[in-house]
């Protein structure tokens, strides 16, 4: 093709408008950059953002609570104003945000005035089925109460009622040493729950436990300071537990389908406890933390003395795929109802031996071989998986890309690629290869010669159910 003068000139022409309308829009994100508040830049913290979460949530709730709802707005203006916009650190925009998410709670708790009333069978009931929803629904986590690192602590908290005094301190340790089962017998965390409207608050005490699959625990550390209380409190919630595994299941509201009674109990697997508030009443969730699949794993209501009292045991089903958004509605709907199935990775013995040189230990491998990316090239893509097979059972999964002899791994393109998606399951419709990707890329991709192509975004959902219920009221046996 021969190129005129004009020609030329039209081209130029065309490349100095794109430097221009490049040159501004860098400069417009860099004013944008430049235009943010100190706090705003704070605010990209992931913690942050989830406290910040935790702080709409607990105000939308007081708003629906209390009687006069434009003086709580003109007070939230004021806060986000003037304590917020003052902060200069993380840690002290975490400090300021705990305390407002504190103070909502506390007015939510006076205006609904039910935290001292009774909790009846029924209610109980309700409220644990809610919370199961609540749970799949990824909401859960925005009714926490949020505690403080007890390491960061300083004289303004410890002035506002956050700290232990030497001699309190020294009992807790005290206490949890002769426990024997807490590997830091200090608190990691406090939390400062307004147990009764008109007392004053009750500081709680996150404490790690010893073991592989160790648990995170809260104790009421005023029952522990209390010489009335201190040799019940270690051992109040086992005690609790043992009680609902001997539980009959004529008095359970649910029937528990699992072969073994035994696998009630072992909630604390792996377990990390925080409290809630939920209609003007404090509940303790146990999360199972080892496994995502399990959200919640037990819920128990802490009364307005401070004591524990469970009220059930959960199970989540197994994650299904649900499509958000989708480019191909037929492909997207067929491989999340499972009509178009994974490609299936064959058996790989020596797929052991192979990361054994590298280090890594396995249970199971498998290898797909498939031309990938249509280039007439067959690609070695392997699975490897490794599960400890015991106590909180963690497992942890991963694909590689191997050289043509299947005697060592390749880092090229096609490796790089589906690391940085963190591939999981690969698919083939009409001629065409797709990858399920997750973390930051969850949906499905389509292939095109080592570059990737969104069909669709999709979310795991989990559907959580109550095993076991304990009634308040059993009925007695015969």
């Amino acid at each position: 093709m021969i190129m005129t003068k004009k020609t030329l000139s039209f081209l130029a022409g065309l490349l100095i408008i794109a430097m221009i309308f490049f040159e501004l829009t860098a400069q417009a994100a860099q004013n944008k950059e430049e235009s943010l508040t100190a706090v705003e830049r704070l605010m990209r913290s992931d913690h942050i953002m989830e406290l910040d979460g935790m702080l709409n949530h607990s105000y939308r709730a007081a708003m629906r609570a209390v009687a006069d709802r434009k003086k709580l707005k003109q007070e939230q203006i004021a806060w986000l104003k003037t304590v917020r916009s003052a902060c200069k650190t993380t840690d002290g925009l975490e400090d300021v945000y705990c305390d407002r998410i504190n103070e909502l709670h506390d007015l939510e708790i006076k205006a609904l005035g039910v935290i001292e009333k009774p909790l009846t069978d029924d209610e109980a009931r309700e409220i644990c089925r809610t919370m199961a929803k609540l749970a799949d629904a990824g909401e859960l986590s925005l009714m926490a109460v949020p505690g403080k690192a007890f390491s960061k602590l300083d004289e303004t908290d410890k002035r506002a009622g956050w700290g232990l005094s030497a001699a309190e301190l020294a009992k807790v340790v005290s206490f949890m040493e002769n426990d024997g089962v807490y590997e830091n017998n200090v608190p990691s965390e406090i939390f400062k729950l307004r147990l009764k409207p008109a007392s004053k608050p009750v500081l709680f005490g996150d404490f790690k436990t010893f073991g592989k699959c160790y648990s995170f625990i809260i104790h009421n550390l005023s029952m522990i300071l209390s010489s009335d209380h201190v040799g019940a409190t270690g051992d109040s919630q086992t005690d609790q537990t043992e009680e609902m595994v001997g539980l009959d299941n004529r008095d359970t509201v649910e029937r528990y389908e699992v072969d073994s009674e035994e696998e009630v109990g072992v909630w604390t697997l792996g377990g990390r406890d925080y409290p809630v508030v939920y209609r003007g009443r404090y509940y303790l969730v146990t999360k199972n933390t080892w496994h995502t699949l399990w959200p919640i794993g037990k819920l128990a209501w802490i009364t307005p003395d401070g004591e524990l009292r469970d009220l059930a045991l959960f199970s989540t089903d197994e994650s299904h795929m649900t499509v958000i958004s989708t480019n191909d509605e037929g492909l997207s709907s067929n491989i999340a109802r499972g009509i178009i199935k994974p490609l299936t990775f064959k058996d790989f013995p020596a797929g052991r031996k192979l990361m054994e040189k590298t280090g890594e230990r396995v249970s199971s491998t498998g290898l797909l071989k498939v031309d990938i990316n249509g280039d007439g090239v067959v690609d070695n893509i392997a699975s490897f998986e490794y599960s400890s097979g015991v106590g909180c059972g963690y497992t942890q999964s991963w694909i590689e890309v191997l050289s043509k002899d299947l005697k060592r791994i390749e880092k090229n393109e096609l490796s790089k690629l589906l690391s940085k998606y963190s591939v999981s399951e690969f698919y083939r419709y009409k001629g065409k290869y797709y990858l399920r990707g997750s973390d930051g890329n969850s949906g499905i991709f389509r292939f095109d010669k080592c570059k990737l192509t969104r069909v669709c975004t999709i979310e795991n959902k989990t559907k959580t159910t109550m095993v076991r219920y304990a009634p308040f009221n059993p009925k007695k046996k015969q």
